[in-house]
């Protein structure tokens, strides 16, 4: 691991932002920053510390989803139904693909390098994707591209001498049915508080789920990649960001350790 670097991925051009418009949809957009803020904060990492992804190439994104579902993306109709937000179909097509659809694409983008970097150093954690209702022919739930289907196929193309398997971990409270719809050939929120996953587990039990998982990628000596998925709550991004710090404290994850898990928030 190079000595300004870790593996964790993040672009300020993650966070979805129209005038405030935003914020009537439960979803944090702007938690990506939040939880990059609060890291910055600790003292741990600085701005040189993150990798910056690219967004997916137009071959990767025609692979991953039909002709269809691409052509429908040019509909503001289509694309405010995905995200639940009514207002996005009055909005000329060119501000909804810039405010929206690039970010998105970036977050895929940075799913896919965190997992390579997971390869290197052992874990990767993208401080975006995870977007596990997607698939192939269609979006919903604010998952318009199917980045875990996408990661699993370039990790599982790109590296056949490492990885002739992927786990997947979803520990979102709504169920993944993206990427289970996509990769059955191959064989939702949880926090306190959410107004939809309702599973009421307090900020401590979501810092020790996460701890448990990573120990049991750990231990075996299994590549570990982490990515955020829902969160439906302001205080998510802070419960985030603390959760990744105690992985950091307790694992010693910035010395550099060991060499597939996938894990959703």
């Amino acid at each position: 691991m190079t000595a300004s670097k870790v593996p964790i991925v993040y672009h300020p051009g993650y966070n979805i932002v129209f005038w405030n418009f935003e914020k009537i949809h439960p979803f944090d957009t702007q938690k990506f920053k939040r939880i990059h803020r609060i890291l910055l904060t600790s003292g741990l990492l600085n701005v040189n510390s993150f990798y910056e992804p690219s967004p997916p190439t137009s071959v990767d994104i025609a692979n991953l989803h039909s002709s269809q579902y691409l052509e429908s993306l040019n509909s503001n109709v289509q694309i405010q139904k995905i995200l639940e937000v009514p207002f996005l179909a009055v909005l000329p097509q060119v501000l909804v693909k810039k405010k929206v659809l690039e970010p998105m694409l970036l977050q895929t983008g940075g799913s896919v390098l965190a997992a390579e970097l997971a390869l290197e150093y052992g874990w990767g954690i993208n401080l975006g994707g995870g977007f596990h209702h997607a698939h192939y022919d269609g979006g919903g739930g604010f998952c318009v591209y199917a980045d875990i289907t996408l990661v699993v196929e370039k990790i599982l193309s790109k590296y056949p001498d490492q990885v002739s398997r992927v786990m997947i971990v979803d520990l979102d409270a709504h169920q993944g049915n993206g990427y289970e719809r996509d990769l059955a050939h191959n064989r939702t929120d949880c926090l306190s508080g959410d107004p939809l996953g309702a599973m009421d587990l307090s900020a401590e039990a979501i810092l020790k789920r996460d701890e448990l998982v990573f120990q049991m990628a750990l231990d075996h000596g299994v590549p570990i990649v982490m990515l955020l998925s829902g969160g439906y709550q302001k205080k998510n991004a802070e419960i985030i960001a603390e959760s990744i710090l105690s992985l950091i404290h307790k694992f010693g994850l910035l010395e550099g350790r060991r060499k597939s898990v996938m894990t959703t928030h």
